[in-house]
């Protein structure tokens, strides 16, 4: 009976010490881009090599996975540097890896060259709600017979699509559309409140506003409540928010 405590206490702390152990990479290389480029390079890890041409906290945004607002809060929290230099980051691993071990790797990266600390925090916040309007939803509900393409995006006057899944999307949980919603509307979170179940064709046409020209289109909130038969409420809420405890330049190499 003994020597089974310990034999299991051992494999216990083995599996602890493999748990808390951190990916790193073998080879790094971090270099300020100096003059900086009109455009930067995104993120990018395939088979054990992460390469980069970006600011600092766009690369904590890809380490993080942050939300747009999680990433909005973040542009805050870090110096100006952080926000405004570029740096170009070579790294590689021996073996190929899988994403989320790269993202860890870049997360140890970050804390080694940039000496960067982080803890999430819970504060009080703008939280959007989507909700059904008091004349109800304008949505069709996906059938098993439907095939077709179920989600229709005209964002500036221009067919998109832009969904999670599959090239062609039957239609959209309205948890999965408040995500999507989510992604244009950085500064907040946006949480499905509206009780349907199922999933929904979405059709919708609107103006980002973001560009010279006008569209005769309404903005996204606007669009979701005149076309869909949905609206978003603004509440106080949790939100969760990624604290910048420390961080430095680093020393090229």
């Amino acid at each position: 009976m003994i020597s089974r405590i310990v034999l299991g206490l051992a494999v216990a702390c083995a599996g602890a010490a493999a748990q808390t152990s951190t990916l790193v990479f073998d080879v790094t290389s971090v270099k300020p881009v100096i003059p900086a480029p009109g455009r930067g390079v995104p993120p990018n890890c395939q088979s054990g090599r992460f390469s980069t041409v970006a600011e600092l906290y766009r690369i904590v945004n890809w380490a993080f996975e942050l939300k747009p607002y999680e990433l909005a809060g973040l542009f805050y929290e870090v110096p100006a540097w952080a926000r405004g230099n570029l740096y170009e980051i070579q790294a590689s691993a021996s073996g190929s890896g899988t994403e989320t071990e790269c993202r860890q790797m870049v997360k140890a990266l970050l804390a080694e060259r940039f000496k960067f600390a982080a803890h999430w925090d819970i504060t009080q916040g703008r939280v959007l709600h989507l909700v059904v309007n008091r004349s109800g939803s304008r949505m069709q509900q996906v059938t098993e017979s439907d095939t077709g393409q179920g989600f229709k995006i005209t964002q500036d006057g221009r067919r998109t699509q832009q969904a999670i899944g599959s090239p062609i999307v039957r239609g959209l949980t309205m948890n999965e559309f408040a995500e999507w919603i989510g992604l244009r509307i950085p500064n907040a979170p946006v949480l499905d409140n509206t009780g349907l179940a199922g999933t929904y064709k979405i059709t919708l046409s609107f103006s980002s506003g973001s560009h010279r020209n006008e569209f005769p289109d309404p903005f996204l909130p606007q669009a979701i409540e005149e076309q869909l038969g949905l609206r978003l409420e603004e509440h106080d809420g949790s939100v969760r928010k990624l604290i910048v405890d420390h961080i430095e330049m680093p020393d090229p190499n």
